[in-house]
């Protein structure tokens, strides 16, 4: 580890993290602004992992969330990433969540939902996007109506339509006799 100091003002400090023998080369730093660069000198954010390499057509993976569990894994165990933000003068609120879901944990049969959730009038942020593990959509629903999969899509909202207050679509099917065709029940 690198102390160096460009001058006297703790402002320009940058933390240097080397790796290797003879001339090291950098591996991490934190700069001056405390923004945290892992593979580059020169961070943008406060977390700024950067993957340099000869990859021109593939998805690279420079950044990987993990949750690994002391006890026996049950289906709901996931990872996930909170968006937390000031709200007013020392409150903070988590507007938003990304999370990946295991809806089943049985040995090579695993199964995952990803789910999007945001706050509304200062709640607890709640789920409001589901894909789950066939692709499926599902939009203020947390599954298929009846368990139906052979919808594409599923959606729940109230206010809009109906005498019931709201309308459901609960199944988009492809089948042949119902190509593209939208079945309401409420």
């Amino acid at each position: 580890i690198a102390l160096l100091a460009s001058n006297a003002t703790s402002a320009n400090n940058i933390i240097k993290f080397l790796r290797g023998s003879g001339t090291p080369s950098e591996s991490m730093r934190i700069d001056g602004s405390g923004n945290v660069g892992i593979g580059t000198t020169a961070p943008d954010r406060l977390l700024h992992p950067e993957l340099s390499d000869a990859t021109t057509n593939a998805v690279t993976y420079p950044l990987r969330l993990a949750h690994v569990a002391t006890g026996t894994p049950a289906d709901s165990i996931g990872a996930g990433v909170e968006f937390e933000v000031e709200t007013a003068a020392d409150n903070n609120e988590i507007g938003a969540l990304i999370e990946s879901v295991a809806t089943d944990t049985t040995a090579a049969s695993e199964d995952f939902a990803l789910l999007l959730s945001t706050m509304e009038a200062g709640a607890v942020a709640a789920e409001q996007v589901r894909i789950n593990s066939v692709g499926k959509l599902l939009i203020n629903q947390t599954q298929l109506y009846g368990g139906d999969n052979s919808a594409m899509l599923g959606i729940s909202a109230a206010g809009g339509v109906g005498t019931n207050g709201g309308f459901e679509v609960n199944t988009w099917t492809s089948s042949s006799s119902n190509v593209g065709a939208i079945t309401w029940n409420k």
